[in-house]
C-alpha cells in the first residue's frame, strides 16, 4: 500500500494543451513549407512560387531561408521535448537546432547592419550566385521589420532550447515578433505601408504570414508554461481567452479591410465607413461577450453536473466499497481455508484492492474513511495533503491527534451524529491548512457491513475557500456602493446607464427595481452642453471635477458636486465612465441665507435709530462716523483723537477702563455713560460693541452702537423715589396696626366694662383720624402706582438692555418682585384700613358708651360685633382646629335693654364656651 501511495502518476494533458501543441507542430511544418516553396521558386525562376500566391510580390531569398531554418528548428525542438527519441538523436537534434538558429541570427544581423550603415555585404545576393536565373536586382534586401522579427524569434528559440528554458522570456519575445508581423500584415492588407518610413524595401504579405505562423508556433510550443498557461487553462479564464482572442485578432482587421475596400470602390463615404466599423466592432464584442457568457453558463452547468456526478459517484463508491468489502470478507474466509492453494485468488484480491485504491486517489476531492472508534482506516492523497502529514502517520490516528482541540471536537461531534442517525450529512467546515483556515464542503455518510451494522464513516471534502471569499468580496463591494449616501453611477460610451446605486436612484426618483439600461445619462442633466464638456474633459485628462445640476424624474433640479472618471480597458479610447455626485442643496441654501443676512444687516444699520460706529482692531476709528459727529457736533479730527471728551467727566475713567479691557481680551464691550450733545446737554447712553474676528482668530474690527436711555433712567429714578415713599407709608400703617392689635388684646383682657368703654372710645377717636387719612388716599396711591408700573413696562419693552448701573440697582431692589408685590401691599393696606374701620365700629357698637339709657336694639347686631371682637380666638391653635361658627338667626324684634351690658354678657358666654 505504501508503494502505491508514493507512486508518481503521469497526468494526461488537458484538451486545450493538446490542441495548442498540435497547432505548434503544424505551424513549424507550414513555415518550413513556405520557405521551401519560395526557395524553389528562386531556383527554378518561377514567379508563382516566389510569391507563394498568385499576384503577390516575390519573397526575398534570405527571408525564405530564415523561414525554412526557423520552422525546422521549431520542429526539432518539439521532437526533442517529446522524449520519444533516443539520447543520440536528441544530441543530433540539439546541434541542428543551434546551427539553424545561429545561421538565422547571422543572416538577419547582416541585413540589419546593411540597413543601418548603408553597406553592401552581399548576404542577400551571394546565396544563389551560381544560378543563372537569379540577378542582383531580383534578389533584393531583407526589410528591417522582417529582420527584427527574425532576430526576436531566434533569441526566443535559443531561450527555449536552453537546459532550463525561460518560458516567460520566450513568450514575450514571440509576442513581440508576432505584433511586428501582424502590423506589417495589416498595413499591406490595408495598403497603408506602416514601415515605409524605415526604408524603400519593406516586407510583403507572405513574409508577415510566415512570421505570424512561426511566432504562434513558438508561443504554443509549451502552452502549460508562463503566460500561455492562462489560455490553456480548463478554467473559466482560459475558456474566455480562447473564445475571445481568435475573434479579436481576425474579425476587426477583416471588417476594417472590407470597409476600406468599400471606401476605395466609393460605395460609401469614409465617415459612414468609420461609423460602420464602430458598429461592427460593438456588435462583434457584444456577440463575443454573449458567447462567452453562454460558455460560462455552460461551464457552470457542467460544473453542477460534475458535482452531481461526484455525489452520485460517492454513492456508487459507497456501494462499491460495501460490495468490495463483502467480497474481500468472502475471499478472506476462503483464503483462511485454502491459503496454500489460492494464489490466484490472492492476486485477484490484490488487484481489486489496487483498483479501489486507484479509484480513491483519482478523486480530486479529499476522502477520509474512519472506523466506529474514529480512527482513520483509509485516506486518499488529497486528504493527506489537507492534514499535512504522510499517509502512514495518519492511518490509525484520531482527529484529536491530527487537528487542534476546538476543530477536532467539531469533527468528532458531526461524525457521531452521522453514525448515530445513519443518514448522510452535508456541511461546511473549516480546517487549518499550512497555518491558514480553509473552508470545505464536506459530505459525510455512514457505511455498513454485510449485516447492515454501521462499521464506520466516509467523508468527502472539497475546498470552496476561493468561492466563499469571492462571494464575500462581491457582497462587501455591493454593500459599500449601496450604503454610500452619494450618487454613484456608471454609463458606457453610448451614454446608456449601466449602474446607479440606491442613493442615486432615490435622488433621481427612480424605483430601486427599475431597469435602467435603456436610459440615457443625459436625461438626468439640466444642461446637456455642460455634461458633454465635462465628459470631454474626462476623456482628455482622465477625470473631471465640478458642479452640475441633476434633474429628477419628477422634474426637480438638484445641484450637485460631481466627479466624472473615464475608464479604458486595453486601449486608449474610454469604454465607460463612472461618477460620484453629492447633493449640495443645503450648502447653497446656507450661502443664500448668509447673503440675505448680510443684506438685512446693512438695511438694519441704515434704518435703526441707534448710533452705529466701527473701529479697527486697536480701537481707532478708520472712517468718519456720521451719526456720532452729527449728535455730538464734533469734527472728523476731534472724533479720531478726542472722542472721550464728549463723555461726561464723571464717566470718562470708567468708560476708558472698560474699553481698554475689552480691546485687550477681545471680549464684549458694554458700558453706560452720559454723552454731551451738540447743544451742551448730557443724556444717558447704553454703549455696546462686539469684536469681528478674522480666520486666524485675531480681531479684524469692532462694530458698536450707542442707544439713548435717558428717559428710561429718569423713569427708573422716579419709580425708585415712589417706592421709597410708599414703603415709608406702609411702615407707618404696619406700626398703627401693630399698636391696634396690642390695644385690642388689652381691651379683651380687661374685666372692667367701664375701662373698656373708655379705652374703646379713646382708641376709636385716635384711630379714626389716621384711618380716614389712609382710607382717603389709598385709592389715589393705587392709581399712581399702576400708572408708574405701566410706564416702567413701556421702558422695558423699548429699552430691553439698560445701563449696568441701572441694571445693578434694579437687581439690588429686586424690581420684578417689587412690581409684583407693590400692588399687593396697597391692596393689603386698603383691606387693613377697612378692617380697622369695621373693628372701630364694632367696638363702639359693643361698648355703647354713648347710650346710657335703655332703648330698643337689634340683638343680631350685638352678637355680630361680639363675634368680630373674638375673631382671634376662633382661629386654629396648635392643640385644636379652627372653631366654625354656624349662624341661624331667627326673626326677632328689637329688644328694650342696656345694649352695652347685653353685649358684655354675650362676650362672657362666648369666651367661656
Amino acid at each position: 500500500m505504501e508503494t502505491l501511495q508514493r507512486a508518481q502518476r503521469v497526468q494526461r494533458p488537458s484538451p486545450p494543451i493538446t490542441v495548442l501543441q498540435s497547432f505548434s507542430k503544424k505551424a513549424s511544418l507550414a513555415v518550413s513549407a513556405i520557405g521551401s516553396i519560395a526557395i524553389l521558386g528562386w531556383i527554378f525562376d518561377l514567379q508563382l512560387l516566389q510569391g507563394i500566391w498568385p499576384g503577390l510580390p516575390s519573397m526575398k531569398v534570405n527571408t525564405a531561408i530564415c523561414l525554412l531554418l526557423g520552422g525546422f528548428a521549431l520542429f526539432l525542438q518539439q521532437r526533442r521535448r517529446s522524449g520519444l527519441t533516443t539520447i543520440k538523436t536528441q544530441k543530433i537534434d540539439r546541434i541542428l537546432i543551434y546551427s539553424s538558429l545561429f545561421l538565422t541570427i547571422a543572416i538577419v544581423t547582416a541585413a540589419l547592419i546593411e540597413r543601418s550603415f548603408n553597406l553592401i555585404l552581399g548576404s542577400d545576393r551571394g546565396l544563389f550566385s551560381s544560378s543563372s536565373n537569379l540577378t542582383v536586382e531580383t534578389a533584393g534586401q531583407m526589410s528591417p521589420n522582417t529582420a527584427a522579427a527574425f532576430l526576436l524569434l531566434g533569441v526566443a528559440m535559443l531561450l527555449l532550447s536552453a537546459r532550463r528554458p525561460k518560458y516567460l522570456g520566450v513568450q514575450v519575445l514571440s509576442i513581440g515578433a508576432f505584433l511586428v508581423a501582424f502590423t506589417e500584415f495589416l498595413s499591406r492588407t490595408y495598403n497603408q505601408a506602416f514601415f515605409d518610413n524605415f526604408g524603400t524595401l519593406t516586407g510583403i504579405i507572405p513574409n508577415a504570414a510566415g512570421l505570424m505562423l512561426l511566432s504562434a508556433g513558438i508561443l504554443f510550443a509549451n502552452p502549460d508554461k508562463g503566460l500561455m498557461a492562462v489560455i490553456a487553462s480548463d478554467r473559466a479564464g482560459g475558456v474566455m481567452a480562447r473564445n475571445l482572442l481568435p475573434a479579436a485578432l481576425i474579425l476587426p482587421p477583416a471588417f476594417g479591410y472590407f470597409i476600406l475596400l468599400g471606401e476605395k470602390l466609393q460605395f460609401y463615404r469614409s465617415d459612414l465607413g468609420i461609423s460602420a466599423f464602430g458598429v461592427l466592432n460593438a456588435l462583434i464584442f457584444a456577440v463575443l461577450i454573449w458567447q462567452n457568457a453562454k460558455t460560462l453558463c455552460t461551464l457552470d452547468r457542467k460544473k453542477y453536473r460534475a458535482e452531481m456526478a461526484l455525489v452520485k459517484t460517492k454513492s456508487e463508491l459507497e456501494n462499491l466499497v460495501k460490495k468490495r468489502t463483502l467480497q474481500l470478507q468472502t475471499e478472506n474466509d476462503r483464503l483462511q481455508k485454502q491459503i496454500l492453494e489460492s494464489k490466484a485468488t490472492e492476486q485477484a484480491l490484490h488487484k481489486n484492492y489496487n483498483l479501489l485504491l486507484t479509484l480513491i486517489n483519482s478523486i480530486a476531492a479529499a476522502l477520509f474513511v474512519k472506523d466506529t472508534d474514529g480512527r482513520y482506516t483509509t485516506i486518499n492523497a488529497a486528504g493527506a495533503s489537507i492534514i499535512g502529514k504522510p499517509f502512514e502517520e495518519i492511518i490509525g490516528q484520531h482527529d484529536s491527534e491530527l487537528f487542534p482541540p476546538e476543530i477536532a471536537s467539531k469533527i468528532v461531534e458531526t461524525d457521531r451524529e452521522v453514525m448515530t442517525g445513519g443518514k448522510t450529512k452535508i456541511l461546511e467546515e473549516e480546517l487549518p491548512i499550512q497555518g491558514n483556515l480553509r473552508t470545505f464542503l464536506t459530505t459525510k455518510s455512514a457505511y455498513r457491513d454485510g449485516k447492515g451494522n454501521i462499521s464506520g464513516i466516509v467523508s468527502i471534502s472539497r475546498d470552496i475557500t476561493d468561492r466563499k471569499q469571492a462571494e464575500v468580496a462581491n457582497r462587501s463591494l455591493a454593500a459599500i456602493l449601496e450604503a454610500t449616501p452619494d450618487f454613484v453611477g456608471i454609463w458606457d460610451v453610448r451614454g446608456l446607464a449601466v449602474y446607479i446605486n440606491k442613493a442615486g436612484r432615490k435622488m433621481l426618483g427612480l424605483d430601486e427595481q427599475e431597469e435602467i439600461s435603456h436610459r440615457q445619462i443625459a436625461e438626468f442633466s439640466a444642461a446637456s452642453d455642460t455634461l458633454a464638456a465635462a465628459i470631454a474633459t474626462a476623456v482628455a485628462g482622465g477625470v473631471w471635477r465640478g458642479e452640475m445640476t441633476f434633474v429628477s424624474v419628477s422634474g426637480q433640479e438638484i445641484p450637485v458636486s460631481q466627479v466624472i472618471v473615464s475608464h479604458s480597458i486595453g486601449g486608449e479610447k474610454p469604454e465607460y465612465f463612472s461618477t460620484i455626485a453629492r447633493d449640495i442643496s443645503d450648502r447653497q441654501q446656507a450661502e443664500n441665507a448668509l447673503r440675505l443676512s448680510e443684506e438685512r444687516y446693512r438695511s438694519l444699520a441704515i434704518a435703526t435709530a441707534q448710533m452705529v460706529w466701527t473701529t479697527d482692531a486697536s480701537g481707532v476709528p478708520t472712517e468718519p462716523q456720521r451719526d456720532w459727529m452729527a449728535y455730538t457736533g464734533t469734527s472728523v479730527g476731534d472724533f479720531h483723537d478726542r472722542w472721550i471728551a464728549a463723555v461726561h467727566p464723571e464717566d470718562r475713567d470708567r468708560t476708558l477702563q472698560t474699553w481698554m479691557q475689552a480691546v485687550e481680551t477681545k471680549s464684549l464691550y458694554e458700558v453706560e455713560h452720559r454723552l454731551r450733545a451738540a447743544d451742551g446737554s448730557y443724556r444717558h447712553f447704553w454703549v455696546r460693541a462686539v469684536p469681528i474676528l478674522a480666520g486666524d482668530g485675531s480681531v479684524r474690527e469692532w462694530v458698536g452702537t450707542h442707544t439713548d436711555i435717558h428717559d428710561r433712567v429718569q423713569v427708573l429714578e422716579a419709580m425708585r423715589q415712589s417706592v421709597t415713599q410708599y414703603r415709608s407709608q406702609a411702615a407707618q400703617l404696619e406700626k398703627a396696626m401693630r399698636d391696634l392689635h396690642e390695644t385690642q388684646a388689652q381691651l379683651i383682657q380687661t374685666e372692667k366694662i367701664s375701662s373698656l368703654g373708655q379705652l374703646v372710645a379713646g382708641v376709636a377717636h385716635e384711630i379714626n383720624n389716621p384711618i380716614n387719612f389712609i382710607y382717603g388716599n389709598i385709592t389715589y396711591a393705587s392709581q399712581y402706582a399702576r400708572e408708574l408700573l405701566n410706564l416702567l413696562h413701556l421702558y422695558r419693552e423699548n429699552y430691553p438692555d439698560p445701563a449696568p448701573e441701572i441694571a445693578a440697582t434694579a437687581e439690588e431692589m429686586e424690581i420684578d418682585y417689587l412690581i409684583d408685590d407693590f400692588p399687593k401691599i396697597l391692596e393689603s393696606m386698603r383691606v387693613g384700613a377697612d378692617r380697622i374701620r369695621d373693628l372701630v365700629v364694632s367696638l363702639r357698637n359693643f361698648s355703647r358708651l354713648d347710650e346710657a339709657q335703655m332703648k330698643a336694639v337689634d340683638i343680631h347686631e350685638g352678637i355680630e360685633s361680639t363675634l368680630l371682637i373674638l375673631q382671634h380666638k376662633l382661629k386654629a391653635k396648635s392643640d385644636r382646629p379652627e372653631i366654625e361658627i354656624v349662624k341661624e338667626y331667627g326673626n326677632l324684634p328689637k329688644v328694650e335693654c342696656y345694649a352695652g351690658q347685653l353685649n358684655q354678657v354675650f362676650m362672657n358666654i362666648l369666651a367661656n364656651a
